[in-house]
């Protein structure tokens, strides 16, 4: 319904797109009113929550409609004209959330990985009365963190009230499904005419296959780990290095920035496209559109910003007929992005100009020695590469003398700096590159800029290192991902002739061994789930009913407590059980994950300081000193479960018995819920 609303809305920048523009409009729809909710939180202190997300919604949709009225003549016209190009971007949006809804509801436990801290952040979000919330994992500082992919997913449920636990999964389905509709939409403006039911492709490429990596890994299938199988193909690159694909993401369901990041790249892209293309003074407009969906990006995963400013310069500077005007319009663009991303980034260079910003490394610097090895640039892009490497053969033979002198020389580049990996991705680039000048059309041009924008990415994240090794390989090959689909899939629905004839069936003998990722991962998810959960269901908790001890806490506590009251829980080492009570709801602990929080710029010394008033709090001797501990970080409830028994070995029916200010509120059998008084 946003979405229908939005395209009347925004019908006079798409004129010349409106079937295509219901795909741009239901993403817009959902990120434009999330950021007036942030921004107005931020810089004018306005409360958050259901009635002021509601508030947004409706005025912005009678806006929408009043505006919108005084053309209703056109919009009647243009709505039965491209009626096929609307439902055909409804229905992908519609066919991929029900896909991804189907594998939610029989694997809906939100466990294990990084889920708690993602759950914590969504309930931190979804109760808070300011944007941002504190830090949930070390009550009483401030968030240092790109946290705006839990703005966009706090919002929808604010406004439709669902249980944060059942919110989750609906969010997970959503996701790609906002990135769907969009991908369908530009499927549609850029196929020709006789293939526009080929526009598929598009979304087809971005999230429903996987890499190649799979046949390398039967020995895991054949001793009955498909789970390891499965999580594998997320592990390509030898070491700890992550190579997850959107596909992944969506099955493994964590509401984490790339994720939560891909539609909004995907959207941001085609506002710079409507840009540069609009003729007249609407391309203002459009740049305010531009813009705010840049800063939304820039806040929800700043890793995309390099990938999206590279692929979007190269494909003005091929494709643009006036590059210079085109330029100068998106820096209009981007000064505006950076007035509507102005909150999130003072608080971002606050934390970066920390002692301990970065976890206590050099934001960049070079990277030494660990390199990929090039069979898994090739195992992980290698749907794409092949057949757009075919296809980019198919040039006049004067051409390729120069074409393989420059594939060579950049293939040399990254072997001087010792990386196989940055060789095959340079040479790539090379070849893709030298592409654009036999482009018969501004669409393929597009293609071929963007193909070699993602290999000159890959190599770079050899060379150079943002912060950490794994997430610089992990981030940079997710958005490579998303311009080498789009890349192959325009070549495949404009290419003609040769071209077509050699990159096709090369593309279709690889798309079964891709999609083969699909099943996989449904079928590992239903059959070896991580947390088993009675199903189907959308209930997120469903499987704390095996663990009556843990519901009873996490129930009392979403009862009882109030926003922003602290909870004292046993903490220990990262993905384990600690942290459960503020990941199942929102309310901040004494202390969580060490390392996640020396990366969000916490001071260790203040972490390691945490840990030992917790022991202090529950095994200590002395009632004064617990007291203290218990006031140095204001606690207000303070649970006690076998994690914490075990945790700080504690015998003691009651340990926390004669203690000032410690009342017990709730009890089931050996599990008891304290409430402390200040």
């Amino acid at each position: 319904l946003g979405a229908v609303v939005w395209w009347l809305l925004l019908l006079p920048w798409l004129r010349s797109w409106p079937d295509a523009g219901l795909g741009l409009a239901v993403t817009t729809a959902w990120i434009v009113p999330a950021w007036i909710a942030w921004f107005g939180s931020e810089v004018f202190s306005l409360p958050v929550g259901p009635t002021s997300a509601t508030v947004i919604v409706v005025v912005l949709t009678l806006g929408a409609l009043v505006m919108s009225a005084r053309r209703w003549n056109e919009v009647r016209r243009v709505a039965v004209s491209r009626r096929y190009g609307m439902r055909a971007v409804a229905a992908v949006f519609a066919g991929v959330f029900a896909l991804f809804l189907v594998v939610r509801l029989f694997n809906p436990a939100i466990h294990w990985g990084e889920k708690p801290m993602d759950f914590s952040f969504f309930n931190a979000f979804v109760g808070a009365s300011q944007w941002p919330p504190g830090e949930p994992w070390m009550a009483g500082e401030e968030l240092h963190y790109y946290y705006f992919a839990d703005v966009l997913a706090a919002f929808p449920a604010l406004v439709v009230g669902s249980d944060t636990a059942v919110a989750y999964n609906l969010m997970c389905a959503t996701v790609p499904a906002l990135a769907a509709a969009p991908l369908a939409a530009l499927g549609l403006m850029v196929a020709r005419r006789r293939r526009r039911r080929w526009f598929f492709l598009m979304p087809f490429g971005v999230l429903l296959v996987g890499n190649l990596a799979w046949p390398w890994l039967l020995n895991l299938a054949r001793a009955g780990r498909w789970f390891d199988l499965w999580w594998a193909t997320s592990r390509v690159v030898p070491g700890y290095a992550i190579t997850e694909y959107p596909l992944w993401a969506a099955l493994f369901a964590d509401l984490h920035a790339h994720f939560v990041a891909l539609p909004v790249m995907v959207v941001a892209g085609l506002w710079a496209w409507v840009v540069v293309q609009v003729p007249g003074r609407r391309w203002v407009g459009g740049a305010v559109m531009c813009g705010l969906v840049a800063a939304v990006l820039a806040a929800t995963n700043p890793w995309d910003l390099p990938v999206f400013a590279l692929s979007l310069l190269l494909a003005v500077v091929a494709v643009a007929p006036r590059p210079v005007e085109a330029l100068a319009r998106l820096a209009t663009a981007a000064a505006f992005s950076v007035i509507a991303a102005a909150p999130f980034l003072v608080e971002l260079l606050v934390w970066l100009g920390g002692d301990s910003g970065v976890g206590g490394r050099t934001l960049v610097y070079l990277n030494q020695g660990d390199f990929a090895p090039w069979w898994a640039v090739l195992r992980h892009f290698g749907l794409f590469l092949a057949p757009l490497a075919v296809a980019a053969i198919i040039r006049p033979r004067k051409d390729l003398v120069i074409t393989g002198a420059l594939v060579a020389a950049g293939a040399a580049v990254g072997l001087i700096f010792g990386s196989s990996a940055a060789a095959v991705a340079l040479a790539a680039a090379a070849l893709f590159l030298t592409m654009v000048r036999w482009a018969p059309d501004r669409w393929q041009a597009t293609a071929w800029s963007l193909a070699g924008a993602a290999m000159v990415l890959v190599a770079l994240a050899e060379r150079l290192t943002l912060m950490d090794r794994m997430n610089t390989i992990f981030k940079t090959y997710n958005g490579a991902w998303l311009l080498l689909a789009v890349a192959l899939a325009i070549v495949l629905l404009r290419a003609r002739g040769r071209m077509v004839t050699v990159a096709l069936p090369v593309f279709l003998a690889l798309a079964p061994v891709a999609l083969a990722n699909l099943p996989l991962g449904v079928a590992q998810g239903w059959l070896q789930p991580r947390k088993a959960s009675p199903r189907p269901t959308l209930d997120g908790r469903a499987f704390l009913r095996s663990d009556p001890a843990d519901a009873f806490l996490i129930t009392a506590l979403n009862g009882a407590a109030r926003p922003g009251d602290v909870v004292a829980e046993a903490a220990g080492p990262s993905y384990r059980q600690f942290t459960r009570i503020a990941m199942h709801t929102g309310l901040p602990t004494v202390v969580g994950w060490e390392w996640h929080l020396q990366q969000r710029g916490q001071s260790l010394v203040a972490i390691e300081d945490r840990f030992r008033d917790l022991e202090t709090i529950y095994s200590g001797i002395d009632a004064g000193e617990r007291r203290r501990a218990l006031d140095r970080y204001r606690v207000d409830w303070i649970v006690l479960g076998d994690l914490e028994r075990v945790t700080y070995g504690l015998d003691a029916v009651d340990p926390f018995e004669g203690m000032p200010g410690v009342v017990l509120w709730a009890r089931q059998e050996s599990t008891v819920l304290y409430r402390v008084v200040r």
